[in-house]
């Protein structure tokens, strides 16, 4: 029997949930707000207490809220589960894949306008508008992390098991803040230095920006943190 689990990702600014047109005071010492959110997750599986892994969901991409698009439905066989793995951004098969291929409403199809053939897909969109708190200058900000080096794989640990069966009804919630995008083990992304602000994953050439973009992806799969949270009573 499979039941179906519902895995939602919250972006934070400290104790406080964003939403798209928030404003966020940065560590790096911006004025920060958010335009645009998304982000591909593949490859989720849970890990059965036998150790058997088990893929509940291929691709989906989580954006901030509208309409519950930062949830993604996974197809879980009834067990016991100690250990969850996603994915952040596409795997090279996924990546290589062709978008013209796949019907309007899958994740992986060119009207998610997350494909650029000079990178093949975006693995995230991150999109704002920044203002120094030193000097007032402002800032575009495009972050748009690509390349199949930039897949970034998270295991979770669970500290206590999930049961599913037919009453099942947590869910998994995975959050993040959004300090920890710009700071983080990748290192510091700075609009202000390394033209930061703009970041199209480009390998070669005077705007190589790949780097930054690594950075950035490292940053965001640390940011995660996974908790198996009741249904509200």
């Amino acid at each position: 029997p499979i039941k179906q689990v519902k895995l939602k990702l919250v972006l934070m600014d400290g104790t406080e949930e964003m939403a798209l047109g928030d404003h966020a005071n940065l560590t790096t010492g911006f004025d920060f707000e958010i335009s645009l959110f998304k982000l591909y997750v593949s490859n989720i599986s849970l890990t059965t207490s036998q150790g058997n892994k088990v893929l509940v969901k291929d691709v989906d991409i989580i954006s901030l809220p509208e309409e519950n698009e930062n949830i993604v439905t996974l197809n879980v066989p009834h067990g016991e589960y100690n250990n969850v793995s996603i994915g952040y951004g596409l795997n090279p098969k996924q990546n290589n894949a062709d978008p013209t291929s796949y019907e309007e409403s899958h994740p992986l199809s060119n009207f998610q306008s997350m494909y650029w053939p000079m990178i093949k897909y975006r693995f995230a969109k991150v999109e704002g508008y920044a203002v120094s708190n030193t000097d007032s200058s402002d800032y575009l900000v495009s972050m748009h992390p690509g390349t199949d080096a930039l897949y970034q794989m998270r295991d979770y640990k669970l500290f206590q098991n999930l049961k599913v069966d037919d009453n099942t009804a947590e869910t998994l919630l995975v959050t993040m803040d959004i300090n920890d995008l710009f700071t983080g083990p990748g290192g510091v992304i700075d609009f202000s230095k390394e033209g930061a602000n703009q970041v199209h994953s480009i390998e070669t050439g005077p705007d190589k920006d790949i780097h930054i973009a690594q950075r950035f992806m490292e940053n965001l799969s640390a940011a995660t943190k996974l908790e198996v949270v009741p249904p509200a009573q």
